[in-house]
């Protein structure tokens, strides 16, 4: 690695070291002098703006080194990947430690309400760190082709519904509809399918969130999951059957025509001022690495259509009084 580039990681190392440290030192300041009565509400409010500037700070310096990555050169990959690695361990351990700490302190008795409410604050923010921490380390993995996919069932639709409720939280205008094999989400009770559900929550988060930001104010945005006929496979003796499931995120944007050709490559991005030209390109990748296809189609006429392709069953059991035969 050469003086510049290793010079720009320590930088980058310790400003994300004191940033956790003073983050630290500031939760236990907090904690120590609301138990002890010495600190009113308002100063521990201000205490959790801090923390939220902090985080920000973090996701921000985190987000900086992965775009710094794009220009340096390839002879250098292994150093950026112990770098990154030690970045990522930095700021997971002592996030860790506050949310813990956070935890131990509200389960005592004698807080006010006030406080209470304050201290869940201060542990979403720090979960929100710790979330994008894991999601960084996830990606790294993914480039590196480290990852090991886990091939488990899971609701798929609960995975939906959390989706859309932290999105609304974010107060979108624009309205979700889930739809499963042409049945609304609200007539299905579950929706299984086999995989990785963290990888699938990462998928779709990108997905989901990309299509409302590139919709028209309040216009619809619609997620249609649904079986495909089975692809043809060659196996060892002969051709196999392979079941597969289709997601379909739709909204009324249309994807600008430069963007159209580079819209999967890595830090391409357009007319966002804090976009980091992640996110599909991170759909790519966690598509190719369950086995997947990803493809989009775009038009004034028809908006736009993300199309997921997985080679993986689909069950569903709808809620009771609803039943209908579902297609195979």
């Amino acid at each position: 690695m050469n003086p510049d580039t290793l010079n720009k990681f320590q930088d980058t190392l310790q400003s994300s070291k004191k940033l956790i440290s003073a983050n630290r030192k500031l939760t236990r300041k907090t904690i120590t002098n609301t138990l002890k009565g010495k600190q009113k509400t308002k100063n521990v409010a201000v205490s959790v703006k801090r923390l939220d500037h902090s985080r920000q700070n973090l996701i921000s310096t985190i987000n900086t080194h992965f775009k710094s990555r794009q220009d340096a050169p390839s002879a250098n990959s292994d150093s950026r990947n112990i770098a990154m690695h030690m970045l990522l361990h930095d700021v997971r351990g002592p996030i860790d430690n506050i949310v813990g700490l956070v935890q131990l302190i509200k389960r005592s008795s004698d807080l006010p309400e006030e406080v209470l409410q304050l201290m869940d604050l201060v542990e979403k923010q720090a979960e929100k760190v710790q979330d994008r921490t894991q999601s960084h380390a996830v990606y790294h993995q993914l480039e590196l082709g480290a990852y090991q996919p886990q091939q488990e069932p899971f609701d798929l639709l609960q995975i939906f519904c959390k989706i859309r409720s932290n999105i609304q939280r974010k107060q979108f205008a624009n309205p979700i509809e889930i739809w499963i094999d042409g049945q609304s989400a609200t007539e299905i009770q579950h929706c299984i399918i086999k995989g990785d559900s963290l990888l699938m929550e990462l998928l779709l988060q990108n997905l989901v969130q990309n299509a409302v930001e590139a919709s028209p104010e309040c216009t619809l945005v619609r997620v249609d999951i649904g079986r495909n006929l089975p692809v043809q496979k060659a196996g060892r003796k002969q051709l196999e059957e392979i079941p597969t499931t289709s997601i379909s995120i739709h909204n009324q944007g249309v994807i600008p025509l430069v963007m159209q050709d580079q819209f999967f490559e890595k830090y391409a991005t357009y007319g966002k001022t804090k976009g980091t030209g992640l996110g599909t390109y991170i759909a790519m990748l966690i598509t190719k690495s369950l086995g997947g296809q990803i493809a989009f189609t775009t038009s004034e006429e028809r908006g736009t259509s993300l199309r997921v392709c997985l080679p993986h069953p689909l069950i569903t059991s709808s809620v009771p009084g609803t039943e209908r035969a579902l297609p195979v």
